[in-house]
């Protein structure tokens, strides 16, 4: 079976020890399982105050394998260049697509309304995790609850022309009936 991921991080993780994480080892280990191509992220960006420098890291993780990784910008919507650093990333890097971390980054979902509405104009999709890890089993530094679903569905009527790719969701009980 041949795939795609949409939803590979690389770069170690401050809480947890994570054996195979650079761009090589991560790709040798996608492509034993029949994967064709991923788009990722740099862990890093959970913790960056500065998303902009975790980005500009998976730059330089993803440089040896262009055709495999595509990069996915990690973008703070409550920083005053938001579209400007989505914009570059994107146009100068070719970065593929976009992802939120309202959760880490400490905002309400609906704070990136605007930066949202502008990645669909550009036809850029929208990666929104519901956690990283998780919640129950966090360290003090992560969040402590999930994403609700009732905050990404708000997001998604009030931009039905984005793409939302909604990650790991389904997996508790908060799920609309």
């Amino acid at each position: 079976m041949k795939f795609y991921d949409v939803n590979v991080s690389l770069g170690g993780y401050p809480f947890r020890h994570i054996p195979r994480h650079t761009a090589a080892e991560v790709r040798e280990d996608l492509e034993n399982m029949g994967c064709m191509g991923a788009l990722a992220v740099n862990n890093g960006s959970l913790l960056y105050a500065d998303t902009r420098q975790a980005n500009l890291e998976l730059v330089e993780m993803i440089a040896d394998h262009t055709g495999f990784f595509y990069g996915c910008a990690t973008v703070n919507p409550t920083w005053p260049k938001a579209e400007e650093e989505l914009d570059e990333f994107v146009d100068q890097y070719g970065f593929k697509a976009m992802r939120l971390l309202p959760m880490f980054h400490k905002y309400q979902l609906m704070e990136a309304e605007k930066l949202v509405r502008y990645a669909a104009s550009r036809k850029i999709p929208v990666l929104i995790p519901q956690e990283i890890v998780d919640y129950r089993q966090q360290t003090l530094w992560e969040p402590r609850e999930q994403l609700p679903y009732d905050d990404m569905l708000e997001l998604a009527k009030a931009v039905p022309e984005a793409t939302i790719i909604w990650l790991f969701g389904g997996f508790d009980d908060q799920a609309p009936a």
